[in-house]
This record gives C-alpha cells, structure tokens and sequence, in this order.
C-alpha cells in the first residue's frame, strides 16, 4: 500500500505531545506498516524506522508502548492501521473481480460477434457456392434481381424502354415513376419494391392504353411504332 490518508486534526489530538524524535519515529513507523501491510516485533519496527541511537532507539520503544499493542506473537498492532489495510485489501479484491468480469464479457461479445458475423456469411451463399470474386460481374441496374437479392433500382433509360408500349409517352412516365419511388426510398406502402419491372407494370396498367389513345385497333395495329418512339426517346436524350 502506497497511499494513505492522514488526519492531520486527529493525528494531533492522539499524538500532540509527543517530541520531535518520536513524532519521527511514529511517522516512519506507519508509513512502514502501511508500505509493508504488517506490523512489526520490537526489533523490527527499530529497524524499519531506521533507529541508531540510544535517544532514537528509547523515541521509537516509547511509540509503540502509547500507540501499539503487543499480541502474544510478539508483534505490535494498532486497530486503525489494521481497519484501513483491510479495507484497502478488499478494494483491491473488488477491482479484481471486476477486472476479471470485465475481461470475461469483452471476451463473450468477440465470440458472439465473430460466431454472427459468420452466420451472416453462411446465410448469404447459396448451398456449395464460392464467395464472389473481384473477377466477378456485379448485378447491374437493367437486371432483374434474383429472388432474395437486394433490390437495384432501374436508371432513366431502363424506365423509358419498359413504359415503351405501354403508355404513350414514355419518357414522362419515367420521369414520373423515377421522382416519385426514387423519393420514396423505392417503397411500395410501407414495404420495400421488390421488382421494379412490376411496378411499372401496375403503373402502366393504370393509364388508358396506347391502341385506344391513339384511336388503333389493336388486333390489326402493327407493333412497329412501338420500336420507332424507342428510338425516338433515346435518340432524344442523346
């Protein structure tokens, strides 16, 4: 124990009296038996306190008879030291345990951690399948997303080419369809899209149908005007 707390006001009260040598002499003997955490025989504490003399020998002897109790093991006690030595024992005993817990836990969480992390990455490949590669192509934006991939959202172009033949105008369409789920973080209600192509579908099927805004027949309408407003809304935004 390296650290005491000392009152000066008590100190005082109980050993006020004393001279200059045996307030030496007691300093040095309780800082000696807190360093040490025991307390010492006669001979010791003489030792300790670095006595020489017969006057410093008589100044230490003096101490321990007015502010120490012999024990039938030859060795000079003091209730107040033994009380702050105990209570500095079981502090240190307390920061152990907690130590000692503290390292278990951050122990515990790396395993669970690292035990998740590698069920996510079992989870993620399919049965018998190598992870991905750099060499490997990504999904790109006019693909449809496998089923359980995480959804891609179509760009301007592969809007315009799926609304082509399905609404008159396809590049409003698509504009409009891009700036309303785009600013909708691409939910549909609360949920979020699963095909986009799909949702184009639903779109689409709410507005009047080509053939009848265009006054065609159907049945005997060639599809060839759908490939030419194609053309015409890419060559547009060219």
């Amino acid at each position: 124990m390296h650290y005491y707390k000392r009152n000066i006001g008590d100190y005082y009260k109980k050993a006020g009296r004393l001279t200059m040598l045996e307030h030496g002499a007691y300093t040095l003997l309780m800082d000696a038996c807190y360093d040490r955490e025991q307390f010492p025989t006669a001979e010791q504490a003489i030792d300790w306190c670095g006595a020489r003399g017969q006057d410093e020998i008589d100044a230490v002897n003096s101490v321990l008879a007015k502010f120490f109790s012999l024990k039938p093991n030859k060795t000079y006690f003091q209730q107040h030291i033994s009380e702050v030595l105990s209570a500095y024992k079981e502090i240190g005993k307390q920061n152990k345990r907690i130590a000692l817990q503290r390292e278990s836990t951050k122990r515990a969480r790396s395993v669970d951690d690292s035990l998740t992390q590698r069920s996510r990455t079992d989870h993620a490949l399919a049965p018998n399948q190598e992870p991905r590669t750099k060499n490997q192509e990504p999904l790109t934006n006019n693909q449809e997303p496998d089923k359980g991939s995480r959804f891609a959202p179509p760009s301007l172009d592969d809007l315009i080419v799926e609304f082509t033949g399905k609404v008159l105008m396809p590049e409003v369409e698509a504009k409009k369809f891009l700036g309303y789920y785009g600013s909708n973080d691409w939910k549909v209600g609360k949920n979020k899209m699963k095909s986009w192509k799909h949702a184009v579908a639903g779109w689409a099927a709410r507005m009047p149908p080509v053939e009848q805004v265009l006054g065609f027949e159907h049945k005997h309408q060639s599809t060839d005007w759908a490939d030419d407003i194609i053309n015409q809304q890419l060559e547009h935004r060219r």
